[in-house]
């Protein structure tokens, strides 16, 4: 089951080597960074040992995280999820913010599904 956390102090006060968070390193560390789309909200996936965490953050931070992620075997920066209550507008606009920051097409992708 997925869980909502407010980002606690720690994971936004503190901050490691690079200017990132402890959650944000977390959230590149497999090399791709999954965000999910919830109403007009952008969630980035905390990756843990149980099920997936994911905390809310700004489009803008979540564009310079995927920057910053290494990409896949394929070349996959950022896996993007969306639940049933996503909104379109929400979606083209991460989309538009990362091409518009240098990301290709290929560097992203959106299942058709939706999450639940």
């Amino acid at each position: 089951n997925e869980d909502l956390e407010k980002p606690s102090a720690r994971s936004t006060a503190q901050q490691s080597s690079g200017g990132l968070t402890f959650d944000e390193e977390k959230a590149i560390a497999g090399n791709v960074l999954t965000v999910l789309i919830d109403e007009h909200d952008y969630l980035m996936q905390i990756p843990g040992t149980t099920d997936p965490v994911y905390r809310r953050s700004e489009l803008a931070r979540l564009v310079e995280l995927a920057k910053r992620a290494k990409g896949d075997t394929n070349g996959i920066r950022v896996r993007i999820l969306r639940r049933e209550s996503a909104r379109a507008s929400a979606e083209n606009q991460i989309k538009a913010d990362l091409l518009h920051a240098g990301l290709t097409t290929d560097a992203i992708v959106m299942p058709r599904d939706f999450v639940p």
